[in-house]
């Protein structure tokens, strides 16, 4: 029979779940001849995956689309999207949230979440000043499309969505989405 002295103290034939690292063995003949060897054990660099997206073109439009860039792990790689089996470049997607997830030929998963927004759009309605040097109009702001929450940056200083009590003038406002998109509109209450 032989007999076998790993480095890590093991001695049997063979090594199971044990971590990365570099093993040597020592296998003892019956007759007391010797042979050694040495191996290393290695894992597959992490899985990650990373993505870039686009926006639909139009309020209700089913153009977004998510790209993925995939690297680590070992291939073929198996990708879910809500649940539905799809390739690294998807395609066709309304407004929404999507759950992307990438499983290995290991098993190993990697998760993301992905929002895919309609356009950002900005409607402005004035209410007009009640007479000269009055100062109670007002300028209500409905945004739409992009993702929420938004911030306001209004001409007069002003951060809040809503301007009340506001003398007759020239008004602009700067909308920001979470995603850092940008939309500007003006209006002027009389």
């Amino acid at each position: 029979p032989y007999t076998f002295n790993w480095t890590n103290g093991a001695t049997t034939k063979d090594l199971i779940n044990i971590p990365i690292g570099t093993y040597s063995v020592i296998v003892t003949g019956a007759n007391g001849n010797t042979a050694s060897h040495t191996v290393s054990v290695t894992e597959p660099t992490e899985l990650q995956v990373q993505f870039t997206k686009t926006n639909t073109n139009a309020l209700g439009a089913s153009t977004g689309s998510i790209e993925l860039t995939i690297s680590g792990g070992v291939q073929p790689y198996a990708i879910l999207c809500n649940s539905q089996t799809v390739e690294s470049n998807i395609t066709g997607l309304a407004a929404g949230s999507y759950t992307v997830k990438v499983t290995d030929a290991n098993q190993a998963n990697a998760e993301l979440e992905v929002i895919i927004a309609d356009p950002l759009t900005i409607t402005l309605n004035a209410t007009n000043a009640s007479t000269y040097n009055a100062n109670d109009g007002a300028v209500n702001l409905s945004v739409a499309g992009g993702i929420p929450p938004y911030s306001y940056m209004w001409s007069n200083d002003q951060t809040q969505e809503d301007l009340s009590g506001i003398p007759a003038g020239y008004y602009t406002v700067t909308v920001t989405d979470v995603d850092s998109v940008v939309k500007q509109k003006s209006i002027t209450v009389y």
